[in-house]
């Protein structure tokens, strides 16, 4: 289980990099909840990125309802972009708010991953 991700790229380039070995990766996933949320992992946590593009559109959905909804879409897109690579997922939902793997599921069950 690699760090969670905000993007595929990111999950790709950890791919390339295991090719060699025979795994099962499941992908994290931590929805942001807030442009502050998003500046503040790209800041400080180590092994976790959110690209210029990914914080300016949190930055975009501003505080609140709009900018949970884009932390899930983001979310959404960065499984998407990875289906057919990875096992699985772990969601862990920011701040308390389990709606949020609800909604990230029931996005995924609209895709096809394959």
């Amino acid at each position: 289980m690699p760090q969670a991700a905000y993007d595929g790229e990111t999950m790709h380039r950890y791919f390339d990099a295991t090719t060699d070995l025979v795994i099962l990766i499941l992908m994290g996933v931590v929805p942001l909840a807030s442009s502050k949320n998003a500046e503040f992992v790209y800041a400080n946590i180590p092994g976790m990125s959110t690209s210029a593009e990914i914080r300016e559109q949190m930055e975009i959905a501003g505080n609140g309802p709009g900018a949970r909804a884009a932390g899930v879409a983001i979310a959404v897109e960065s499984i998407r972009q990875v289906g057919s690579r990875i096992t699985g997922a772990y969601i862990v939902p920011p701040l308390g708010l389990y709606s949020s793997a609800i909604t990230i599921i029931e996005g995924l069950n609209r895709l096809s991953l394959g």
